[in-house]
């Protein structure tokens, strides 16, 4: 079976780790011992040539266009956050929670081209549609910090009316103070109470 750059060859018997661990050969030429487990979640794509590649790519001008680019930046933003290896605050909220980049975006100059067709100018952030998901053509827009901030997994989302926004969006649309709104909610009141235009008595 293949996993990224890695063909499995068979069992590692000589691995003491507590998983099973196979024998892989990269698309390189290095033979490298990995944990099936990390084999099955694409935590392991190669024997390390691949992050190392990566590592150049963010080196490099990218035909003299890329270190000047604040899309280049975020680029850098997404491959770091998403690096399960790191442990660190971003980490711990992106690669640490199982969300990945996708194959196509691993390359900086795909996921520019992308970001240009999609709309993309300086001054939006990207934002996953959804918050589980991957960061991937299918699953990324790009917004202003309004949408973004409506958009993270924190946020209490409140379906009323056959309808559902966060509280703050809710504050907004019925005008009323966002901490009136939030006081109710956090007092356990019923949602058509949380969400009363009048003084509650």
């Amino acid at each position: 079976m293949r996993f990224g750059r890695l063909l499995v060859l068979c069992r590692d018997f000589d691995n003491t780790e507590k998983h099973a661990a196979w024998v892989c050969k990269c698309d390189c030429g290095a033979t490298v011992s990995v944990i099936g487990t990390n084999l099955r979640r694409g935590t392991s794509k190669s024997c390390g040539c691949l992050q190392k590649e990566l590592l150049s790519q963010r080196k490099t001008t990218h035909g003299g266009w890329a270190k000047n680019e604040a899309l280049y930046s975020v680029w850098c933003g997404i491959i770091s956050r998403c690096n399960p290896k790191l442990k660190n605050e971003s980490t711990k909220n992106y690669g640490q929670r199982g969300i990945r980049v996708c194959p196509e975006w691993e390359n900086y100059q795909n996921f520019r081209e992308w970001a240009k067709r999609s709309g993309y100018t300086k001054g939006l952030s990207i934002d996953r549609i959804d918050v589980d998901g991957d960061y991937c053509p299918d699953n990324c827009r790009w917004t202003d910090s309004k949408t973004q901030q409506n958009n993270r997994r924190s946020n209490i989302r409140i379906e009323y009316c056959g309808e559902t926004r966060t509280l703050k969006e809710w504050s907004e649309i019925l005008n009323i103070n966002y901490q009136t709104v939030y006081s109710r909610y956090s007092r356990g009141l019923p949602i058509e109470l949380v969400l009363k235009t009048t003084s509650l008595k």
